[in-house]
């Protein structure tokens, strides 16, 4: 070696990098430690944002409601109120479900799923022969002893199709009462158009005692059934209604019913039609899908509530033949109810409008019968015609 050349430096070394200076080495040091904290930072964040989702997801599907929901309707989820001195509960099928009082269930066979129509959020039933949507009320709304409920339900009347309500009752009819059905159940028609209808629930028991430990269920046929909000009412009496103080309540029948405490109900075994016989407006009434004729009636409220007790049924009415009729009541039988206890058959005067009266001394007017009626003409296999029908209490004999 020359003693003269200066021995290379150790970073000139052949394979080796040249050698930064301290300053560039502790940029790069931050550069990259910087970078790793805000990844980790990031994959942190990610983790979080997944968690929440999830347990969003989870609690829409068990239909809680949303705290924005709840404050911006006022409503509370089943369990977090006291219903006890409620004369109200209710629940909107919307998406989320807003529970006040009432819980929808979710059944392994019948889970509805939430949907659009026309605008309005709701949800639609499991779309199968008989579908079902269960619900369950919440505890403090309850009465130890029967109690009369009405259900108000919303619905889209979307395709042809049947609709009712089974509820858990005080009843000795199939199953101890535990899906005894309501008196009314709608005919669905598919006119496109959301619909309101009142049921009845008279003698509700409600304990938990049908599927998933629901209290009632709403049952269904049709293509496309769809529920928007269901209301639940205690039935409390009306003494001081339009016919409280009344010695009488009736209803005429022509084209232009005048209804004066009594009501024209309406089921698919009833064929009637307004018309004119023997020179008078009246309403005809023929055989039907039973084979009987019927005709339907519905006792006001505030009546039933003030005249409880024996009545007896006026008719007008006339015969082209000396056909038979009678009626047919909702009563008490040995203490039993009997929605359909029957009067004494009498054989009508024939080709003369003629009234005869019928004796009811059991009555109950819970509006057990098809449509909620309280007690309907019977009139077999004949055509016959009625003008008036007529409800007064019987003073029972000192």
């Amino acid at each position: 070696m020359n003693p003269n050349e200066k021995p290379p430096l150790l970073a000139d070394a052949p394979g080796e990098r040249p050698a930064a200076s301290s300053k560039s080495r502790l940029v790069k040091v931050l550069v990259w430690t910087g970078g790793g904290l805000l990844l980790a930072v990031l994959l942190l964040e990610i983790v979080w944002v997944r968690s929440w989702l999830q347990r969003r997801r989870a609690t829409e599907a068990t239909g809680a409601p949303a705290a924005k929901a709840l404050r911006s309707t006022g409503l509370t989820s089943v369990g977090t109120a006291d219903y006890g001195r409620a004369d109200v509960i209710s629940i909107v099928l919307s998406n989320p479900v807003v529970e006040q009082g009432i819980k929808l269930v979710a059944s392994s066979d019948d889970v509805t799923t939430p949907e659009i129509v026309e605008g309005v959020e709701c949800h639609r039933l499991p779309e199968r022969k008989t579908a079902y949507a269960h619900f369950a009320v919440d505890p403090s709304f309850k009465r130890t002893n029967q109690f009369d409920v009405q259900a108000e339900v919303e619905y889209f009347d979307a395709s042809r199709g049947r609709l009712d309500l089974q509820y858990d009752a005080w009843s000795r009819h199939g199953d101890e009462g535990r899906f005894a059905s309501t008196a009314r159940r709608l005919t669905l028609t598919g006119s496109r158009q959301w619909k309101t209808n009142v049921f009845s629930m008279p003698d509700a028991r409600f304990e938990n005692r049908q599927n998933e430990n629901a209290d009632f269920r709403v049952r269904a046929t049709g293509l496309e059934v769809y529920l928007r909000r269901i209301t639940l009412r205690r039935s409390i009496p009306a003494p001081d209604g339009p016919y409280a103080r009344s010695n009488a309540v009736s209803i005429t029948l022509a084209t232009n019913v005048v209804s004066e405490g009594l009501v024209l109900g309406n089921d698919l075994d009833s064929v009637k039609y307004p018309t004119n016989a023997a020179g008078h407006d009246c309403y005809g009434v023929r055989p039907g899908p039973t084979g009987s004729g019927y005709l339907y009636v519905v006792v006001d409220r505030s009546f039933k509530a003030t005249q409880p007790g024996p009545c007896a049924v006026e008719v007008e009415y006339y015969s082209p033949r000396p056909y038979r009729f009678r009626i047919e009541y909702d009563g008490w039988d040995d203490d039993k109810s009997s929605e359909y206890k029957v009067t004494s058959t009498v054989t009508a005067t024939a080709g003369v409008w003629a009234t005869n009266s019928f004796d009811l001394p059991f009555p109950r007017f819970r509006n057990s019968q098809n449509d909620e009626a309280d007690f309907r003409i019977n009139t077999f296999n004949n055509r016959m015609f009625f003008r008036k029908v007529t409800l007064r209490p019987v003073q029972a004999a000192p």
